[in-house]
């Protein structure tokens, strides 16, 4: 049996989403765009239901719920609190559709209300009686949820398969992985579970000890080159992967929910964790549902999970391969994404700069309105090549827009400017390179600094060339490293790169253009408090210096 699409109604952030789904389905999107809120409708209603099979009646007490998702049912529900009418707009719904005898599709149909006192819940149900049997088997968890793995206690005392059970739909799986592992023992699969774990951690040999008759808890370990530690202290990847296939080994569910499984794992281990996952999908007739905000899992999956965009509880797009993705989730662009499609905006820009909010008063000081213009950092704006492929996948999403690249100066030479400004136009993008250093310098520039303390321009210069002069050696070394970064613009003709100390000079202190804004800013920052009695939050704030010709020129450009 595979599921092939679930609908949630008014659950959480969700109003009403209907997805179809593959063997492996990733939800992305930022935060609050309902990637929990799908995982947990699911699992909370499937709970509910198995509550209302054990119990035997439809009405019961929220307190006997195992997986609650707030101490408060009745925010549960998406706008409004549940009501306890039948005939009213005040339940949740999930509706899922499977392949159980094919070429047929069942489906069933879960339904949530308030009970007719506070602590009440309703849970009814309707349609596929067979498919219905398989959701609500108590034995054998139709669906298993697990959330992402910081770790889990130092022992273990050995419990009943019923509360086991209990806390694993609880989402409280972690607190039970040694005694997962014992009943994956009692049943004849430990090996199964421990060859798969060598194959993903080579060298690596799973234990797993407890006699009933004289252990109080139960031991599980890893051995590795001949060395057994216990299992608690084997890294989060290592637990990760044995909690997610113990259980799936153990229960074989129908329903697979990862709620950011990669939220603890460095990405070296989060490969491990997509090729466990894609074993999982391989040999068990499991539909898996990953929550996630990482890259390195939809790279890890990308060609064989179905993709799904959520933003505000909807369903952006899905599909294989959505195009560009990772490049969105490495911006944390969605929302630029978004209002291009809707034309809202038509300029961008990118800056490599990850704190923004400098540029962003430079940028107000040069008349640019934040309602007509979006602000992107991208660490991959130095690479003029990851520049280009932003700029052609935003005019591929809206032929009007402008893209003005920001780039810091970084003490290059007039004519290495000139170069990088003819590369980024002819990709089509509009060069900013800055003036002086960097974009901080702005801010460190004579003419700024003596509006904000109020002085003479001379005196002004005075005081800021002692503060160079004094730290002479570190501005130096900062001008050093950068010229030593832009070997790269030289990596075929070497022998054509300027002198570094011909470009230094002997001037003593360094003058304006040669001080790396970054560094200069923390030194100002440092004194004028001292010197002029002025909070260095000051120097960040807007005066008519700032107001620069280049960004002018750019303004009147592209927002023409």
């Amino acid at each position: 049996m595979l599921l092939r699409k679930v609908g949630i109604r008014n659950f959480k952030r969700v109003k009403s989403v209907d997805i179809e789904l593959d063997k492996i389905n990733i939800l992305v999107g930022e935060n609050d765009s309902g990637k929990s809120s799908i995982l947990q409708a699911m699992h909370f209603s499937i709970t509910a239901l198995v509550t209302k099979t054990v119990l035997g009646y439809d009405t019961f007490s929220t307190a006997r719920m195992p997986y609650m998702p707030s101490n408060d049912f009745g925010k549960l529900r998406h706008s409004t609190p549940y009501g306890n009418q039948r005939n009213a707009d005040n339940s949740s719904q999930l509706i899922l559709e499977a392949e159980i005898d094919q070429p047929n599709i069942a489906k069933y149909e879960i339904e949530i209300r308030r009970g007719r006192n506070d602590d009440n819940m309703s849970c009814t149900t309707r349609g596929d009686q067979k498919f219905g049997q398989l959701i609500s088997n108590p034995k054998n968890p139709f669906s298993v949820f697990v959330p992402g793995l910081a770790g889990i206690p130092t022992k273990e005392e050995l419990r009943s398969k019923a509360v086991v059970l209990r806390g694993i739909a609880s989402g409280d799986s972690n607190l039970y992985l040694r005694n997962v592992l014992y009943m994956v023992k009692q049943i004849g699969k430990i090996e199964q579970v421990t060859q798969f774990m060598r194959e993903l951690f080579p060298s690596t040999n799973l234990q797993l000890e407890f006699n009933p008759e004289t252990d109080e808890v139960i031991y599980a370990g890893v051995e590795k080159n001949g060395k057994t530690f216990p299992i608690e202290v084997a890294g989060t990847a290592y637990l990760q992967v044995a909690q997610i296939f113990s259980y799936v080994n153990l229960f074989s569910p129908k329903l697979l929910l990862l709620d950011e499984p990669d939220s603890h794992l460095h990405p070296d281990n989060q490969k491990r964790l997509c090729d466990s996952i894609l074993a999982i999908s391989e040999q068990f007739e499991t539909t898996i549902v990953i929550s996630t905000h990482s890259k390195h899992i939809i790279e890890g999956l990308y060609e064989d999970a179905n993709l799904i965009r959520l933003k505000n509880g909807e369903v952006k797009e899905s599909g294989r391969s959505l195009p560009r993705l990772n490049m969105l989730m490495d911006l944390g662009a969605f929302d630029v994404y978004d209002r291009l499609k809707a034309g809202e905006v038509n300029l961008i820009v990118l800056t490599e700069d990850s704190n923004k909010d400098l540029l962003k008063t430079i940028l107000k000081a040069n008349e640019f309105v934040d309602t007509q213009y979006i602000l992107v950092s991208y660490k991959g704006c130095k690479n003029l090549e990851s520049a280009a492929i932003f700029i052609d996948f935003m005019k591929e999403v809206s032929g009007n827009v402008n893209v003005v690249v920001h780039l810091d100066r970084d003490f290059m030479t007039a004519s290495e400017a000139e170069e990088i400004e003819r590369k980024i136009t002819a990709f089509g993008g509009v060069p900013f390179i800055t003036e002086f250093s960097d974009i901080e310098a702005y801010y460190c520039n004579p003419e700024h600094i003596a509006q904000i303390i109020n002085q003479p321009i001379l005196e002004t210069n005075v005081w800021l060339d002692n503060i160079a002069l004094m730290n002479h050696a570190q501005l130096q070394h900062d001008f050093t490293r950068k010229r030593d970064e832009l070997k790269t613009l030289y990596r075929n003709k070497p022998k054509e790169m300027p002198d570094t100390m011909q470009l230094i000079g002997n001037q003593m202190p360094f003058p304006h253009e040669k001080r790396k804004g970054k560094a200069f800013l923390k030194l100002v920052s440092a004194q004028i408090f001292e010197k002029w009695g002025m909070h260095p939050s000051k120097i960040r704030q807007y005066t008519s210096a700032l107001n620069r010709p280049i960004l002018q020129k750019i303004r009147t450009a592209t927002l023409a």
